[in-house]
C-alpha cells in the first residue's frame, strides 16, 4: 500500500509515539498530515559503534523479505512506504539497516488486554473464540507457507505480546493478528532447528532442553495462550519460576470453572488442551477421537479446534438456571433443545415457555439454527411451579473479606491481594451477568404481553383455582397421614422381625411427592399473589450496578498503581453493589412472576393442575397399598397360620 505525496521534504510525516521496544528494535507510530494514514515502523537495533554486522544485516533483511512475502488477514501486513516517509525516517532515525513498515493495529496487544481488571479471570467467550480462530488460521498459514523448495515457516515466539488487535469498524469486532516474525525460521520439510530462542514462559520443553525441534513448538505456545486467555493466568502455580512450564512442573490442562466460558465450551477446550501441551513433540498437535465407541482416530488438533469454533452455539436464557449453551446442527429443532433443557433443569417440555427476543413464542418444530446468528437468543420460562433463581450466595473467601477488619489485609502479600481482587471482580461480574440475564427474560415476557395478549383472571376462574387448591391441601393431608401410619407400622414390624428400616419404595414416593407438593405451593402462592389485575411492574433498572462495577475496576487501577494494602474502598463498593442488587433481583422476581401469570391461559392452568392432582392421588394410592401390605405382613407374624 504505497503512500502518495508530492512533498519530497518528508515533512508530511510526523512521529506520533513509541509503540514498543524490544531486544531487536523499536516500533514507532508515524502519521501523515495530509491523508491521516498511520504506519507502524520497526527500526532494527544496532548497538555496534562500527555499524551492523553482516549477520545482523542479513537477519534484518530476511525478516523484511519474509514479512513482505506474507499476505494473510490474521498476520500483520507490511506497507510499501512512500519516498517522503523513507526520507523522514532516514532524517529522524538514521541507520544502515532497513526499516519495516507495517499496518498499525490500534487496539494494542493481547497482553495489554489480559492486564485489564475485567479480564483477570480470562476473556469473554466470544473474544476467546476470536483469538483462537484468528491465530490458529495464522499458524496454519505459516506452517503451510512455501518459502522455497519444501520449506515452511516456524514463528518460534508466539506470545500475547506478539498478538495485536485491529478494530474492525464495520463489524465492531476485534481482529487478532500475529506479529513480530523476527524470530521466525524458514525450515525444510522434515528438518529440525536447534537455536535456543523465544520467551521463557512460552518456549516448548525441547527448546529449554537444547534439543532439536520443529513446528510443534508453535503448538505448545498456542496451547499456553489458549489456557491463559480462558482463565487469565498460565497453567502453573503463580510462584513458579519462568522456566517451570517448559519443565512441565505442576502443569495443568484443566480450565477451572471460574471463567467466563460456558460449560460446554470450557469442557471442549479442556479436552483439547492436552493435545497441544503434550510434553513429547512427536505426539503434540495430534487429537484422538473415539469412533464407533471403540476405535481411536488421530486428527490434527488445530483442525479439530477450528471445527469446534465453527460449530453453531445456541444460547438459552432460563429463569431457573441462568444461561445454557448448546451446540446445534442444521437439522436440530427447538424440540431437541427443549429436551436438553429438561435434562439440565428438570422443567418438563409442556411446562417450557420458549420466547424469542421480541416476545413471540417459538414453535417446537422450528429449527434451532435460526436463533444462532447475530444477537439472536432464546428465553425460557417455566410456566408452572419453579422458583426463579434470585438468591445471593457469597464465596467463602469473599464473605470473610467483607466481614474482616482493615488490619487483616496489611499482612497479605501482593499475590494474596491480587487473588482477592480476582475473586471480587469475578463474583461481581457473575452477579451483574445474572441480573442482566433475568432482565432479558423479563423484557421478552414484557414484549409478549404488550405484543400479543395480557390475560386477566375472572372471579369464576379465581373461584375454580381456590377449589383446586382445597383439593390439593386435602390430598396432601391424606398423604402425610398415610406416611405417618406407614412409619408407625414399620416400627411395629421391627418389633417382630428386628427390621424397622424404611422401604426404598416409600423413600422414593416421599421424595417425588415432596417435590410435587413444593411445586404446587409455589404455583398457588404465585397465582394468588399476582392475579390482581391492578398490579404494575416494578423498577428493574441495572444502571446503578454497572456504575458500581465500573468503580470497582477503577479502584483496581489505583491499587495497581499505588500498591495500597487497605482495601476498605473495595469492601464498601462490593457491599454497596450487593445492597443495590438485592431489591433489583426482588423486583425482577416479582415482574417475571407477574408477567408469567398474565401470559398463561386459564385452560393451561387448569389442565396442568389437574394433571398434578392426578399424580398426587396416585401417590396416595401407592401409600395405601404399602400400608395394607405392611398390615398383612404384621398380622402374619403376629398370628401365624395354624400348623396342623
Amino acid at each position: 500500500m504505497e503512500q502518495n505525496g508530492n512533498n519530497n521534504s518528508g515533512e508530511d510525516w510526523s512521529l506520533e509515539k513509541i509503540l514498543g521496544k524490544g531486544s531487536y528494535g523499536t516500533v514507532s507510530l508515524w502519521k501523515s498530515y495530509r491523508s491521516g494514514d498511520l504506519v507502524a515502523v520497526k527500526q532494527f537495533l544496532d548497538n555496534s559503534p562500527f555499524g551492523p554486522t553482516e549477520k545482523l544485516a542479513s537477519r534484518c533483511k530476511d525478516e523484511v523479505e519474509r514479512m513482505n512475502s506474507i499476505d494473510h488477514p490474521y498476520i500483520v501486513g507490511t506497507i510499501s512506504p512512500s519516498k517522503e516517509l523513507l526520507l523522514q525516517l532516514g532524517q529522524t532515525m538514521p541507520t544502515l539497516l532497513p526499516f519495516l513498515c507495517m499496518e498499525y493495529c490500534s487496539g494494542g496487544d493481547l497482553r495489554q488486554l489480559l492486564k485489564r481488571p475485567e479480564n483477570l479471570s480470562g476473556l469473554p467467550e466470544k473474544e476467546v473464540v476470536a483469538v483462537l480462530q484468528n491465530i490458529s488460521e495464522a499458524i496454519v498459514y505459516l506452517h503451510n507457507q512455501t518459502v522455497g523448495l519444501n520449506r515452511y515457516i516456524i514463528h518460534r515466539d508466539i506470545k500475547p505480546e506478539n498478538i495485536v488487535i485491529q478494530l474492525d469498524c464495520k463489524s465492531k469486532r476485534s481482529v487478532y493478528k500475529l506479529s513480530d516474525l523476527g524470530l521466525a525460521k524458514d525450515v525444510s520439510e522434515g528438518s529440525l532447528c536447534s537455536t535456543i530462542l523465544g520467551t521463557p514462559e512460552y518456549i516448548a520443553p525441547e527448546i529449554h532442553q537444547n534439543k532439536r525441534y520443529d513446528k510443534t513448538v508453535d503448538f505448545w505456545s498456542f496451547g499456553l495462550i489458549a489456557y491463559e486467555i480462558s482463565c487469565g493466568n498460565l497453567p502453573i502455580p503463580v510462584d513458579s519460576d519462568r522456566f517451570a512450564i517448559a519443565r512441565a512442573e505442576n502443569l495443568t490442562t484443566i480450565i477451572p470453572e471460574t471463567t467466563h466460558l460456558s460449560e460446554l465450551f470450557r469442557k471442549c477446550l479442556t479436552n483439547w488442551l492436552p493435545s497441544m501441551l503434550e510434553y513429547n513433540p512427536e505426539n503434540r498437535g495430534k487429537y484422538k477421537i473415539v469412533k464407533n465407541g471403540v476405535e481411536e482416530v488421530i486428527i490434527c488438533s488445530i483442525a479439530w479446534l477450528q471445527h469446534l469454533l465453527s460449530a453453531p452455539l445456541l444460547h438459552v436464557y432460563t429463569s431457573v438456571k441462568g444461561r445454557l449453551v448448546f451446540r446445534v446442527k442444521s437439522d436440530t429443532t427447538i424440540s431437541n433443545v427443549q429436551q436438553w433443557v429438561f435434562m439440565n433443569t428438570g422443567i418438563e417440555l409442556e411446562d417450557q415457555l420458549v420466547l424469542a427476543m421480541d416476545g413471540s413464542q417459538v414453535s417446537s418444530a422450528d429449527l434451532a439454527f435460526n436463533y444462532v446468528s447475530g444477537n439472536s437468543s432464546l428465553y425460557l420460562v417455566a410456566k408452572f411451579g419453579h422458583e426463579i433463581c434470585t438468591k445471593i450466595i457469597l464465596p467463602k473467601n469473599l464473605s470473610s473479606f467483607l466481614v474482616s477488619s482493615a488490619d487483616s489485609q496489611t499482612t497479605c502479600d501482593v499475590s494474596q491481594l491480587k487473588q482477592l481482587w480476582i475473586v471480587a471482580i469475578f463474583y461481581i461480574q457473575c452477579q451483574l451477568e445474572r441480573t442482566e440475564d433475568l432482565l432479558k427474560i423479563q423484557n421478552a415476557l414484557r414484549n409478549r404481553e404488550s405484543g400479543k395478549v395480557s390475560i386477566r383472571m375472572t372471579k369464576a376462574e379465581k373461584y375454580k383455582m381456590e377449589e383446586l387448591y382445597r383439593q390439593f391441601c386435602d390430598l396432601k393431608s391424606r398423604f402425610n397421614a398415610l406416611v405417618n401410619i406407614q412409619e408407625k407400622l414399620d416400627e411395629v414390624n421391627g418389633a417382630f422381625v428386628g427390621d424397622s428400616k424404611t422401604p426404598q419404595s416409600l423413600i422414593e414416593i416421599k421424595a417425588s411427592a415432596q417435590d410435587l407438593h413444593t411445586r404446587f405451593k409455589i404455583y398457588f402462592r404465585e397465582y394468588f399473589d399476582y392475579c390482581d389485575s391492578g398490579l404494575k411492574l416494578k423498577d428493574s433498572n441495572c444502571t446503578i450496578l454497572n456504575d458500581r462495577y465500573d468503580k470497582l475496576l477503577q479502584e483496581y487501577w489505583k491499587w495497581k498503581k499505588n500498591g495500597l494494602k487497605n482495601l476498605d474502598s473495595v469492601r464498601n463498593i462490593i457491599s454497596n453493589f450487593l445492597a443495590s442488587q438485592e431489591p433489583i433481583l426482588k423486583n425482577l422476581d416479582f415482574n417475571i412472576k407477574l408477567l408469567r401469570q398474565r401470559t398463561t391461559t386459564f385452560q393451561d392452568r387448569e389442565k396442568k393442575l389437574g394433571d398434578w392432582l392426578l399424580t398426587c392421588k396416585s401417590y396416595v394410592d401407592e401409600i395405601v397399598e404399602l400400608v395394607l401390605n405392611k398390615q398383612k405382613m404384621i398380622l402374619t407374624f403376629a398370628f401365624p397360620p395354624h400348623q396342623s
